[in-house]
């Protein structure tokens, strides 16, 4: 069974629908996934990408580009890489002002056991 690993453009093609055809086409390869057909990965720098895109080019405001992906990335067909780090981000980027990417540091060296070594304050704001 094919393994596909998302780009950033076929996810902002498909939630923007700024080029149908594309947008189109990524919808099948979701649907492919949801029936079982293919398996579909997002790594997290796509999601960082994602957020990127959809906050400073598309102008969408951060919870609902959180919220949006949220959506798209739960069901179990869809795999992404720490799903519960990436989702623990995306909740957090919401209602903070904290950096996507730190927030992804964060959650990822929890998950792992580790701490954060940095010179930024707001680590401490987030420690369990």
């Amino acid at each position: 069974m094919d393994l596909l690993a998302l780009d950033t453009n076929t996810i902002l093609r498909f939630l923007a629908n700024d080029i149908p055809s594309q947008a189109k086409i990524t919808e099948k390869k979701l649907e492919d996934a949801k029936s079982g057909k293919i398996n579909i990965y997002v790594y997290q720098i796509t999601v960082v990408e994602i957020i990127y895109h959809l906050v400073n080019w598309y102008k969408k405001n951060k919870e609902e580009a959180c919220e949006t992906l949220i959506a798209l990335f739960s069901p179990d067909w869809i795999q992404v890489e720490n799903k519960i780090a990436v989702f623990q981000s995306l909740r957090a980027f919401k209602d903070k002002n904290i950096d996507f990417v730190d927030l992804l540091l964060f959650f990822n060296a929890e998950s792992a056991g580790r701490s954060v070594f940095s010179f930024d304050k707001h680590f401490e704001n987030l420690r369990s």
